[in-house]
């Protein structure tokens, strides 16, 4: 059976991106959550699919590391989901969006 960590880095990126679409929602923050829960909802479907199809990702920008995109109900909120992969464990490095990179992927500590 294959785990499925998060390091303290992909841990924050799912929250920045869940405070980033309440806060900006045009319609305000009630709406916002609305739509944070459904692109949360999307990102974990889509992580637990890796316990099937752990080599689905397409190799990054970052040597060594996967990435899979999760598309959102809009453009804005896609996600990209950058992993590798280490024996039987899936390593989830950084979630992006919003034209971030994955440049801090792989800091030293940042071990799940």
């Amino acid at each position: 059976m294959i785990s499925i960590a998060f390091t303290r880095l992909a841990i924050a990126d799912v929250r920045r991106a869940r405070e980033t679409i309440i806060a900006s929602h045009p319609q305000g923050p009630r709406v916002g959550k609305v739509l944070a829960d459904d692109v949360a909802a999307r990102l974990a479907h889509a992580i637990e699919g890796l316990r099937d199809f752990p080599r689905v990702g397409h190799a990054g920008a970052v040597p060594g590391v996967l990435e899979i995109v999760v598309p959102g109900p809009t453009r804005r909120t896609t996600l990209t989901v950058g992993y590798q992969l280490r024996g039987n464990r899936i390593i989830v490095l950084g979630i992006t969006w919003g034209g971030r990179t994955f440049s801090e992927l792989g800091r030293p500590g940042d071990e799940p």
